[in-house]
């Protein structure tokens, strides 16, 4: 347990391989910046739960597309806005709204003939599981057991065992 701060610092690359489940909580805010680019795959599905608001803000485009389904629900309202140009488009026929005016092109267009909305899947996401308490697990070896098998063994060896100590062997 560190019962305090803990700062970490890699001076070039850092690969993380975890085997099975990794589990995190944060028990305050979580700040992360990434200078460069972010590429993130997830190989089954993706769960996001937000207790109150999500903000995105995107530079220059967003482009999404999905195999079957986009469903966008909200309780109040959706508002769609861009600058120039609204188009919904499906199945040969589209709907356009831009400084001209609406242009709607389809085989046939129905203007409050009856009708029904299609329907969407909803969304349905699952919440991650608890994080145990660092107190309750045990504590690992120590790493003097370790360090006093390395220096034994360098020992038997007589070779250098720590980097600076290989850079000096060489200078010599």
């Amino acid at each position: 347990n560190i019962e305090h701060d803990q700062k970490i610092r890699v001076g070039h690359e850092r690969h993380d391989n975890v085997e099975a489940n990794s589990y995190s909580e944060f028990r305050a805010e979580e700040h992360r910046t990434t200078h460069a680019d972010r590429k993130t795959e997830i190989r089954a599905n993706d769960h996001l739960t937000v207790g109150n608001s999500q903000h995105l803000k995107i530079g220059t485009g967003q482009f999404i597309e999905a195999g079957n389904e986009i469903h966008l629900s909200s309780g109040l309202k959706v508002v769609l806005e861009a600058g120039s140009e609204l188009t919904f488009k499906a199945g040969g026929s589209f709907i356009k709204l831009d400084a001209s005016g609406i242009t709607m092109v389809g085989p046939l267009i129905r203007m409050n003939s009856g009708g029904r909305p299609g329907k969407g899947s909803g969304a349905a996401p699952v919440l991650p599981g608890e994080v145990k308490p660092a107190d309750a697990d045990k504590a690992g070896q120590l790493l003097i057991q370790a360090q006093k098998q390395a220096l034994q063994q360098a020992a038997r060896t007589a070779l250098p065992i720590c980097e600076i100590c290989q850079q000096l062997e060489t200078k010599v």
